[in-house]
């Protein structure tokens, strides 16, 4: 700390035997602000039999975490049991959809290609449809995965209506249902398909 400067805060942790995080205390020991977010008190955290993260309490706030049969983690949900954030794996336990908040519709799809390299990034709006994608030219020579050329490569975006493809249902969780829209359902695998590919003329489907 710089000679003169008062400090705002303190931090303090204490852990269980293997490691994980058990309480986090933030204390505020001077009338100076905390950063941006921050609020004192304690954070508690709860793991089940594997180590992982159960729950935080921090005040009146808690957040459950969910995780798959293969501890991949699934949903986190807030302490009314609604959805905060769930995201979807397919039968090779990559991940594949997400929901970043929370209202049962994926925001996000990602596709593989056959050497398990991730190849596209798609957007999703509210129906399902794409509103952006990102391509990966992947160099399998080249131990970063990605060729001497800055990635990824934001293509146009795709016409009105064009959307994603669907995951197939296997085991963990997906975020695709009937409707057209993207829903959490069963499971989901990689089905294969290449995905939107542009050509000179712009955007078509494979």
């Amino acid at each position: 700390m710089l000679a003169g400067a008062t400090k705002a805060f303190e931090q303090s942790y204490t852990f269980d035997l293997v490691g994980n995080r058990l309480r986090k205390i933030i204390a505020q020991v001077s009338t100076h602000s905390l950063p941006s977010g921050w609020s004192a008190g304690t954070v508690k955290s709860d793991y089940n039999a594997r180590d992982q993260l159960l729950s935080t309490v921090a005040g009146a706030a808690t957040t459950k975490v969910g995780y798959d049969a293969n501890g991949s983690l699934t949903t986190r949900h807030d302490g009314s049991d609604q959805p905060l954030f769930r995201q979807g794996y397919d039968l090779k336990n990559r991940l594949v959809e997400a929901d970043a908040d929370g209202d049962a519709d994926a925001d996000l799809r990602l596709a593989y290609d056959h050497q398990e390299g991730r190849v596209a990034r798609h957007t999703l709006d509210g129906s399902g449809a794409v509103t952006a994608s990102e391509h990966y030219l992947l160099d399998r020579m080249n131990p970063t995965g990605y060729v001497n050329s800055p990635p990824p490569t934001r293509l146009p975006a795709p016409p009105p209506g064009f959307r994603a493809p669907p995951p197939a249902c296997g085991t963990g969780e997906s975020l695709r249902a009937g409707g057209g829209r993207s829903r959490i359902a069963g499971g989901c695998a990689g089905t294969g398909w290449p995905g939107p590919r542009a050509s000179p003329g712009g955007w078509r489907i494979s």
